[in-house]
């Protein structure tokens, strides 16, 4: 192996260091708004943790704040409201027959990982082990390990490729996978400590396989030890190692070269001791919760009759098909291993051997609520390889233009996994959750909203920026301008801006759904006249005294107290207050005995302009 070589061409990358260091900042940026937004909206006695992360947080506050392994009052302090009601609906929680504790069979590598970030949280917070400040503590953590794991994987890759192409594979295969969102949007699964760990055996043995010491055994081991630890699967990366070793050795001494093989076997026995006694602790765990050293699985988890490799490839969580950047990654593994077999022959053969061992898995799918196949996070850094191969290939096809090429093949799926994250984050509904086409269609709308339509962009985006919209309402706002000498409907979905959202049954209804409402319209001529503002609205029948209100470019004009059932309100405005051009019409609802958030349910049926002095107008409603 060479060492920072730049491809057959001799093409080289410019150094852009800076970009390592600006996506660290946007991660760090990200996972910052998205813990201050998440925490404020937190409810009392609500979490931060979902599904499999209540499992893996709770010992934390059980071991080390109560010293003992039994979880239920962790696990309902720690679940949010919905997860309690539903495992209230269940029944009680799930208990061992053996043992009477609460089945907990996830690995505690995560948590040892997680410990000292948690531990100087309580020293802050001085808690009782549960509150968000220790669930923030954990989740940064996971977002530390995971950008650990990204600066390996960058020193992985450059034992084969140039520093500035090992550097941009590491970051596409991070941030175009589900790397990225398991360690800043779901910090609390064990995917960010497992891939750190993963990459730091991989990097550890990268500089210890030419004099693998006693001492770098007993390094090797412990490191190993901690990655099986947080994810017994991982166990199978050791072979990448081993047979490195063992190639080399016949490459190097042959098969005869008896006391060789016999001083690999014992430093290799001595890794493996430390490998059993950081994984011991798992062991007495399992023992202590389910009475035997391992924990029950059910007998149909593996069907090795039928492996499910096709969808495990291209279905809606395929890794191809879902983050179709690892495709790429997929087909450059097998190009990597023609430049360098000694380690990349026996990281494509592990990484064909985890995906057969996914495939026959009882959940392949990984669950409903999972981005992409999130188990296959511990092989990204020979994902990274593969990736790197990839785009080296690339430069090698397009000599003149290898940045363009490279941009054009790997800037839209990065943009796809991106919008993915935010799609399936927010959770947009069953169907644009669940359905490949759904989240398409869910990404394709999120750009769409965002810039509008491309060719408007000189008129949208000073638009967008003088009144503080997205530039997509450019082109309803002012493609349609409504004549000032008529009433105009102005309830069309597109003028509404901010605030209400447009309600499903129908197009001409808006559900009101927040205290403001802003609509944008444009005028086509001068108007001079006075005129109204007419506001049809329907309440459920409301425990408080409602008023709304409105203003007309900045101007108030008046107010109206609501009943339940249907209201019309009626606004006066002036003669000097529309203008030609954009228009600005807002609502605000809110209680008549002092002002707040809270909303009244309802909808609004009509909103509509008509002139005082014009009767014909008037007749037309």
């Amino acid at each position: 192996m060479s060492g920072n070589q730049t491809g057959a061409t001799g093409t080289d990358y410019r150094r852009p260091g800076w970009l390592v260091w600006s996506f660290v900042f946007i991660s760090l940026l990200t996972f910052a708004h998205w813990a201050i937004y998440n925490t404020g909206r937190l409810e009392r006695g609500d979490s931060l943790l979902v599904a499999d992360g209540v499992k893996y947080f709770v010992f934390l506050p059980s071991v080390l704040m109560h010293g003992d392994l039994d979880f239920a009052d962790e696990i309902e302090e720690v679940s949010t409201k919905a997860a309690r009601r539903e495992e209230r609906g269940k029944g009680p929680l799930t208990k061992t027959a053996v043992t009477g504790l609460v089945s907990n069979a996830f690995p505690i590598g995560a948590p040892v990982l997680w410990s000292p970030f948690y531990v100087v949280a309580h020293i802050l917070i001085r808690g009782e082990g549960v509150e968000p400040g220790y669930q923030l503590a954990v989740l940064f953590s996971s977002l530390c390990y995971g950008l650990a794991a990204l600066w390996l994987m960058i020193r992985i890759l450059r034992s084969f490729f140039s520093p500035a192409l090992s550097l941009f594979s590491a970051l596409l295969v991070w941030a175009g996978s589900f790397g990225y969102f398991y360690a800043v949007y779901r910090g609390d699964m064990s995917h960010a400590p497992s891939v750190f760990l993963v990459a730091l055996v991989l990097w550890l043995w990268l500089r210890f396989y030419e004099r693998f010491t006693w001492g770098r055994a007993v390094v090797f081991g412990v490191a190993a030890g901690l990655m099986i630890l947080t994810r017994p699967q991982n166990a199978l990366m050791l072979l990448v190692p081993a047979a490195h070793s063992a190639w080399n050795l016949v490459a190097d001494r042959g098969w005869r070269d008896y006391q060789e093989w016999l001083r690999l076997a014992g430093r290799w026995g001595l890794a493996a001791l430390f490998v059993f006694i950081i994984f011991l602790p798992q062991l007495l765990v399992w023992n202590a919760i389910f009475g035997a050293p391992q924990p029950p699985m059910a007998s149909n988890f593996y069907h090795f009759d039928y492996p499910y490799m096709v969808e495990l490839l291209f279905s809606r969580n395929g890794i191809i098909s879902f983050t179709p950047l690892l495709g790429l990654a997929l087909i450059g593994m097998f190009l990597a291993v023609t430049t360098e077999k000694r380690f990349l022959a026996p990281c494509l053969g592990v990484l064909l051997l985890y995906i057969v061992l996914y495939s026959v898995s009882g959940d392949w799918w990984c669950g409903d609520t999972t981005f992409g196949i999130r188990r296959f996070a511990n092989v990204m850094p020979l994902l990274a390889v593969g990736m790197a191969a990839f785009l080296q290939r690339i430069t090698e096809l397009f000599r003149s233009r290898p940045a363009v090429a490279t941009g054009i093949i790997t800037a839209p799926l990065l943009l796809w996994n991106f919008l993915s994250m935010q799609t399936v984050s927010e959770h947009k509904g069953t169907r644009d959750y669940l359905s490949l086409i759904g989240v398409a269609e869910t990404n394709y709308r999120k750009v769409w909203d965002l810039a509008g339509w491309p060719p408007s962009m000189p008129g949208s985006i000073p638009y967008a920026l003088a009144n503080s919209v997205p530039p997509s309402s450019y082109d309803a706002v002012t493609g349609k301008p409504i004549d000032s000498n008529v009433g105009n409907l102005l309830l069309i979905p597109e003028l509404l801006v901010e605030g209400w959202e447009l309600f499903e049954a129908t197009e001409n209804q808006w559900i009101i759904s927040d205290s403001r409402a802003r609509i944008l319209f444009s005028i086509n001529r001068p108007h001079r006249l006075e005129g109204e503002i007419v506001c049809i609205l329907r309440l459920t029948p409301p425990k408080d005294k409602y008023v709304l209100t409105a203003d007309l470019n900045a101007r108030n004009c008046g107010s109206v107290a609501l009943s339940a059932g249907r209201s019309t309100c009626v606004f006066r405005y002036s003669a000097d207050v529309l203008r030609v051009g954009i228009n600005e019409l807002s609502f605000r609802i809110f209680r008549e005995e002092a002002e707040g958030k809270r909303v009244p349910a309802g909808r609004v049926e009509n909103v509509r302009f008509r002139h005082v002095i014009f009767p014909q107008v008037q007749n037309r409603e």
